[in-house]
């Protein structure tokens, strides 16, 4: 999440940055070995809000390097 607003991109957040809402899904483009390894909480949140799979919650995935990412909303 902090990665993505130093960004200066837009990202939905509704519960605060809590993992609930699942409104800050993003695609990994590459890079993807800067990301944490998604926990069973983030999986737990991505199927309760029918999220693909395949995205990230960026409030939920800590990032230690370069990434490139993308979002259904950009």
């Amino acid at each position: 999440m902090d990665a993505v607003r130093q960004a200066g991109l837009p990202i939905a957040i509704a519960c605060g940055a809590s993992g609930l809402c699942a409104r800050c899904g993003v695609r990994i483009l590459s890079g993807s070995v800067s990301v944490s390894a998604e926990t069973p909480e983030e999986a737990s949140a991505k199927r309760f809000n029918r999220i693909d799979p395949e995205q990230r919650l960026s409030c939920m995935a800590t990032v230690s390097g370069d990434v490139q990412i993308t979002a259904p909303y950009w």
